[in-house]
């Protein structure tokens, strides 16, 4: 089991209602208790508690909360769904019953507590913002499965990258980089989704891909980082291009190459051992070359025992 929760208790003063134009006070929204359970088979058989429907049963509570249910059947349409479902069942949730709801989810009881109080006017505390990146995600997922509108998270995911990253992301670690840039992404933050990927093509190694640190089916589109590759890679893009200027635009980038120290690779790595060591190469006889007379060896395919990445050695200048 992942992290807990530590139970919670959330109430917001949700019995203040607006005005109404006679002496005659406005109708109150009744509040409804939510109760969020996980049952993980490793949980002490003497952890009890009262369900929703009355019933003892196994496990704890991982948090509670009171919230209104006209704001939640505003926010959600998977919970409006479910009161439609339960008052046809003639299910009233009312003070006078028992009005709690039970969810078994060990994952996402943090991020449900994330959602509910950032649809609660005035409910968001220090607290919420103190979240590691798995749950960052998670509230991605809490979105889909209740249908909560994504936006309504977009201020807590700017003031969370803030206080984790910093104005410029310069914070988060090279390791936690391609976990951040999806999210960036799904909350609407531009700013930061390019501070994050220009540190991924000038920081990390390698083609550029997100991170899932969650179970779920949570992926950037293929053609997001299909257009990041054609901005990390830009020879294609001088073939391609049909300014004027393209070969001086292209002399100036091998200028540039060379003066990292990395370039030409002819003469960088010529005579370095990785190159020289027979494990690193497979030859062919000189008759599956047409180039090369009877007498050479061509060389098939290699591999250097070390990897090269030119885009790493671009920091440099």
């Amino acid at each position: 089991m992942g992290s807990v929760h530590v139970p919670t208790s959330f109430i917001a003063d949700m019995k203040k209602s607006p005005e109404s134009n006679g002496s005659v006070p406005a109708p109150q929204t009744q509040p409804v208790m939510f109760q969020f359970r996980c049952t993980p088979p490793h949980v002490d058989a003497g952890q009890t508690f009262i369900s929703g429907d009355g019933t003892l049963k196994r496990g704890r509570i991982l948090v509670s909360m009171k919230v209104t249910k006209q704001i939640l059947i505003s926010n959600s349409k998977s919970f409006a769904t479910m009161f439609r479902a339960r008052e046809t069942e003639k299910m009233s949730f009312s003070v006078a019953k028992q009005a709690v709801i039970d969810f078994e989810d060990d994952d996402n009881a943090i991020c449900i507590e994330i959602w509910l109080r950032a649809i609660h006017p005035n409910a968001m505390v220090d607290s919420m913002y103190d979240m590691d990146i798995k749950h960052v995600w998670n509230t991605l997922q809490a979105s889909r499965r209740f249908d909560f509108q994504l936006e309504k998270l977009n201020n807590w995911f700017a003031e969370w990258i803030v206080r984790k990253g910093g104005d410029d992301c310069s914070r988060f670690k090279t390791s936690e980089l391609a976990q951040i840039f999806y999210p960036c992404q799904e909350f609407d933050e531009p700013k930061n989704f390019a501070q994050v990927t220009r540190r991924l093509a000038y920081e990390v190694a390698g083609h550029i891909s997100d991170d899932n640190p969650t179970r779920y089916d949570l992926r950037l589109h293929p053609r997001i980082l299909a257009n990041i590759h054609k901005k990390l890679y830009i020879i294609r893009l001088f073939l391609s291009s049909g300014c004027s200027c393209k070969e001086r635009r292209l002399f100036a980038y091998e200028l540039a190459l060379d003066k990292t120290g990395a370039w030409p690779l002819e003469q960088v790595l010529h005579g370095k051992l990785h190159l020289s060591s027979n494990d690193s190469f497979r030859v062919a006889p000189a008759h599956r070359s047409k180039m090369l007379p009877n007498n050479k060896k061509t060389i098939e395919s290699s591999h250097y025992s070390q990897p090269f990445d030119l885009k790493k050695q671009l920091v440099l200048v």
